[in-house]
């Protein structure tokens, strides 16, 4: 367990200067690295490995991009909905902009997917 954290945390600081020129982050702001492990450790759960195989690292990337953008590891929410006269307000959550949870690569993942014993 301890080795597969020790990779995971090599994998991710190794992928930190792709991912934030990806994001076009001039200066580092200590977020990618979370935000990097977050999905990495979402991929992992869904396809049932302990490694991410090498053929998933750009995918793993573009969903973390997708992740950040959208806000997914912000605390903002967008605005569904607003009502006039008796005021009401309904926000969107991340989950429900992106209804399969790996914004359109989960065809992809599903690949890699092993059953569980």
């Amino acid at each position: 367990m301890e080795l597969q954290q020790t990779q995971h945390k090599a994998l991710v600081e190794r992928q930190i200067p792709a991912m934030e020129e990806l994001l076009g982050l001039s200066t580092p702001d200590g977020r990618t690295g979370f935000a990097l492990e977050t999905s990495l450790m979402e991929i992992l759960a869904y396809i049932h490995c302990d490694t991410l195989p090498k053929a998933l690292e750009n995918t793993w990337l573009l969903i973390t991009a997708a992740q950040s953008k959208e806000g997914t590891f912000d605390a903002s929410l967008a605005v569904s909905s607003l009502s006039r006269g008796d005021v009401s307000t309904t926000f969107t959550t991340p989950s429900q902009r992106n209804s399969d949870g790996f914004f359109g690569y989960k065809a992809t993942l599903d690949g890699y997917r092993k059953v569980r014993h």
